[in-house]
């Protein structure tokens, strides 16, 4: 399955530069930083161990477009393909074999070319420099100060390089002609080390030999290898490069098929971004999951038609992505894109607009899936009613947070069941939501608090400066944003004449106090009280009561400027929402909310249930 060997460098290179080593198609094209090549070049002359590189033998089940290593020329068929040891392969045959200067980046990430030498006189020292002894120059080989008005190393020519000894990396593997040129340069000159040709054999034994034999473990597998065990080395190889991303390795395994799949993808994109901007957040990854959803599904049934047992899962993980091939993806590629455009419609229903209010992007990628596999079916209300409840569930559970491939895989298989034929859905009985968690939702990170706002513009919340539903026009004509209902400025400074102490922002960023407003009527409140912001409004519209209540707000908590009511009456309606949206009992919160308070030194007038322990035990005697 896999053999290992130590191999030398010498003739991995001349592999590489005969095309018969080159790299899956996936492989991005980079190369490390100027410091980290000098780095690994000081390594290899020291004998020092630079790590094992990884091959897999070409011409078996998974297989790729190649793609030559940089710098080298470009063969059709190679014999095996490189897949861990990129950056060190590459860095090393432009360093030695490319007859060129190396593209490279210095620390900064900026593009620089670079060629590389070694310093003959510090290396032939007992305890050389490492740091001089290996350098590299600019493209021009000058060395300069003085922004480039002094220079210091002039390597320009190859006479100044003999003059310096300073010898270049390119002709390690083969020293013969530079070697040639640097005896006859100092024929008839003094050499500080008395005799240049018996310097050089030194220096070669010593530094030039050390390259050429260096030994470099290789682990070859076999291209018998299966499918699965190949895709599990992905997962472990290139932990210290650039990490190859799924779409990637399709990519390359499609390309072997002839098909584009990059050059497909940016197509539908374009087409989905188009659609609706709720998509504008959706990236390839995403996308080929719900592919793969689809093609495992397609499996599972037609096992299930076969009798085969036991039935392939539907799931999304690397392994199954990898396992596609051109007929089935161009079968379901379509289908997955209309499903985004579906899921997308979807989302407006909901009042989700935008991608930056798209709670769980990986949410979305099972609301395709849905839609693509069930079709009209689920467009009967006692389907759409069970979709909005499983939508809310797991936005207000914080479901899609964690392991999103298993996630996922169980909504493709179980969520059918639950919108069509009545199957119990585990996780709509094990989600939940604690008041307390509307004291910790501050910012748009989370995808409770952009559900909030999206749930309270779906029930009817408006502009206060307008009496109409915000719709997708509205939303971005208007710039609607999520803002203070008591403004911060008010909150940190005039608040103490109202209530004797400070608001803490922990309290006043809570999603309690946030709302969705237009960027106008946020201006006309300022950092105003509200019992002034109010009547400012009236001004500019007629129906700001009903328009402010329909945010789930007690009118005369903001006339009196009563921010402790206001907080506890509000988060008490938004637990009341969210319950509706879940489909479940949840506790209304009061208790958590006024001890919140209490906890900020705010004046919360005392109730009978203060003298309770906890909330139930106070409303289970008050109603019986």
């Amino acid at each position: 399955m896999f053999r290992t060997n130590p191999v030398q460098l010498s003739e991995l290179l001349t592999e590489i530069g005969a095309g018969k080593m080159q790299l899956p198609d996936f492989q991005r094209g980079w190369i490390w930083e100027d410091y980290r090549i000098r780095d690994l070049l000081t390594s290899v002359a020291q004998g020092f161990p630079i790590g094992a590189i990884m091959r897999l033998d070409a011409g078996g089940d998974l297989s790729f477009q190649p793609r030559a290593i940089e710098g080298a020329p470009q063969h059709p068929q190679p014999d095996t393909f490189l897949l861990d040891g990129q950056q060190r392969m590459t860095s090393l045959y432009q360093a030695l074999k490319y007859p060129g200067p190396v593209d490279t980046h210095n620390r900064s990430r900026r593009k620089i070319a670079r060629w590389y030498y070694v310093d003959m006189l510090e290396s032939m020292n007992a305890t050389p420099d490492l740091d001089k002894m290996i350098f590299s120059v600019p493209e021009n080989k000058k060395v300069t100060t003085d922004i480039g008005r002094t220079v210091v190393l002039d390597l320009s020519t190859p006479d100044l390089e003999y003059e310096k000894h300073m010898f270049p990396t390119e002709q390690l593997l083969d020293p013969l002609e530079w070697f040639s040129g640097y005896v006859g340069f100092w024929a008839g000159r003094d050499h500080p080390q008395g005799s240049a040709n018996q310097f050089f054999s030194k220096f070669n034994d010593k530094i030039g030999k050390t390259f050429q034999g260096f030994p470099l473990p290789v682990i070859d597998l076999d291209k018998g290898l299966p499918r699965e065990a190949v895709c599990v080395v992905f997962d472990k190889v290139n932990t210290g490069g650039v990490a190859l991303t799924t779409f990637e390795l399709l990519t390359a395994i499609l390309a072997a098929e002839g098909f584009n799949l990059r050059r497909d993808w940016d197509i539908r994109r374009k087409r989905l971004r188009d659609h609706q901007t709720a998509l504008r957040g959706l990236d390839k990854d995403q996308f080929i999951r719900a592919v793969c959803l689809l093609v495992t599904n397609e499996r599972r049934d037609q096992a299930l038609q076969s009798g085969v047992n036991p039935l392939p899962a539907i799931a999304c993980r690397r392994s199954e992505i990898l396992s596609i091939n051109r007929q089935e993806y161009e079968r379901w590629a379509a289908q997955a894109e209309e499903g985004f455009k579906n899921a997308a419609r979807f989302l407006a229903k909901q009042a989700i607009f935008s991608a930056r209010d798209v709670p769980y992007i990986t949410q979305l990628t099972s609301l395709a899936y849905i839609f693509a596999a069930i079709g009209d079916q689920i467009d009967t209300a006692n389907a759409q009613r069970k979709l909005d409840r499983w939508f809310w569930s797991g936005i207000f559970g914080e479901v899609y947070g964690g392991t999103t491939e298993t996630i996922m895989a169980n909504d493709a298989l179980r969520l059918p069941r639950y919108l069509l034929d009545d199957h119990p859905l585990q996780m709509l009985e094990e989600v939940t939501f604690e008041p307390a968690r509307l004291l910790s939702l501050r910012t748009r990170n989370t995808a409770a608090y952009k559900g909030i706002n999206a749930l309270l513009m779906k029930v009817g919340a408006t502009d206060w400066r307008k009496d109409e539903p915000i719709s997708v026009a509205s939303y971005y004509d208007d710039n609607i944003d999520i803002h203070h209902i008591f403004p911060r400025r008010w909150c940190e400074n005039d608040a103490v004449n109202a209530l004797g102490d400070k608001i803490p922002p922990r309290i006043f960023n809570s999603a309690i106090n946030k709302t969705p407003l237009s960027a106008r009527t946020n201006r006309i409140i300022g950092g105003r009280a509200p019992s002034i912001y109010v009547e400012r409004l009236r001004q500019h519209a007629s129906n700001v009561d009903l328009a402010i209540e329909g945010h789930y707000i007690d009118l005369g908590h903001l006339k009196s400027d009563d921010f402790v009511s206001f907080f506890i009456e509000r988060g008490k309606s938004l637990m009341h929402l969210i319950s509706d949206a879940m489909g479940k009992d949840l506790p209304d919160g009061e208790v958590v909310f006024r001890n919140a308070l209490q906890s900020a030194n705010l004046q919360v007038e005392t109730d009978d249930y203060d003298d309770y322990e906890d909330e139930d035990t106070y409303y289970m005697e008050a109603a019986g």
